[in-house]
């Protein structure tokens, strides 16, 4: 089994995704490195003469594929260089190579222990969370970054959200903490540990869309451990005279039962004028009330 924890990435990141290479900035490190013309993500460094067939082998590089590799037969190692045992055929031979399902590329078995762990791009395209066979690099690196949020759903796959009722749900209640935050941040009764609950990474809460492999992994997990905060923060509104005073009553319905713009499933504001309603009443309505009214108000 792959370990579920792993050190922040210090160097820089590479992440492919689907025609460019997008960098992803961890911490001040290596800069990028053009993608060599085979398709290789390194650059082959200068070697003394007489060494030319080494020259095409360079140190790999960290690099985050959002998207899967393109296969390569390579004939050196790629994570030392020493040249791989060949089958008459020239193709690897069996049992003396080993393939690494996050490179594609073939590794020496020095450098390939039939580690496991999840691919990232496979999560991504196909919610895949089965462990594949991986090379040491790939395995120390992709257990380096699994704990860091690099994974920005709402852009590489949005199409999840619709797909996987529990990422919609978990999408959902992280929106809903991004509102609670806003509001319960201006009130001066709020404590910073309630701000900023320890167990909580603080991208679950600030960033909707952003993911750590290991937030999709033990995404169940994620979904009650959010829950709760959710329930914390509602129960400081629902007790805190001064948050209670700041709902109103939808201005349509005129219910007396105050809404809040955290109450993502039953009231929105509206896009011109951020005027709160229940979200029923608003999409019966023809036009918002309070921008009509502010519209009537302008041409007099």
């Amino acid at each position: 089994m792959a370990t579920t924890a792993g050190a922040p990435a210090s160097d820089e990141v590479l992440a492919s995704r689907e025609t460019k290479n997008i960098a992803v900035r961890f911490a001040e490190g290596l800069s990028a490195v053009p993608q060599a013309a085979d398709g290789d993500e390194r650059r082959a460094p200068e070697h003394a003469a007489g060494d030319a067939d080494k020259s095409a082998w360079a140190p790999p590089r960290r690099v985050l594929h959002f998207d899967m590799p393109q296969r390569a037969c390579n004939k050196r190692c790629y994570g030392c260089g020493a040249a791989l045992a060949l089958a008459p055929d020239g193709a690897p031979a069996p049992g003396k190579v080993r393939f690494c399902e996050y490179t594609q590329r073939h590794f020496c078995t020095g450098c390939h222990h039939n580690k496991h762990f999840y691919i990232p791009a496979q999560v991504l395209r196909h919610w895949d969370f089965r462990q594949y066979l991986v090379s040491d690099f790939a395995f120390d690196f992709l257990e380096s970054i699994y704990s860091e949020p690099c994974l920005d759903i709402g852009t590489l796959a949005r199409d999840l959200f619709h797909n996987v009722p529990v990422l919609a749900d978990v999408r959902l209640i992280r929106l809903q903490l991004e509102h609670l935050y806003g509001f319960i941040s201006a009130c001066p009764t709020t404590s910073h540990d309630l701000l900023n609950p320890p167990h909580v990474p603080s991208h679950l809460i600030h960033t909707p869309d952003m993911y750590s492999l290991h937030d999709t992994v033990e995404l169940q997990l994620v979904k009650n451990l959010l829950q709760e905060v959710v329930e914390s923060w509602c129960t400081h509104v629902a007790t805190c005279a001064g948050c209670r005073a700041r709902g109103t009553r939808c201005a349509i319905c005129h219910s007396p039962k105050v809404i809040y713009p955290f109450m993502l499933r039953v009231a929105v504001a509206c896009e011109r004028c951020h005027t709160l309603f229940h979200r029923d009443c608003l999409l019966g309505s023809l036009e918002c009330p309070q921008c009509k009214r502010n519209h009537a108000a302008a041409s007099q």
